[in-house]
């Protein structure tokens, strides 16, 4: 894996591996957030999974998932 930025890598493993590191992310997490991504069959190509406050939310319907930013009440 490299690492482009702070806290955020890249890389190809297996599926045993990917949910090593998930596991180990969500333990060290704190207060912090996780996201991970990676390719699968279906429309987008990928699943996503996350942890903790990301301050945007995954959303599924109907099979498409997206990503829902909450509004501020200015």
């Amino acid at each position: 894996m490299i690492e482009p930025k702070a806290g955020i890598f890249l890389g190809r493993m297996t599926a045993r591996i990917r949910d090593k590191l998930w596991e180990k992310a969500v333990a060290g997490s704190q207060s912090g957030a996780c996201l991970q991504a990676w390719t699968a069959p279906g429309e987008q190509g990928f699943v996503v999974r996350t942890h903790g406050d990301t301050s945007r939310t995954m959303i599924d319907i109907e099979g498409l998932h997206l990503v829902a930013i909450p509004r501020t009440n200015n």
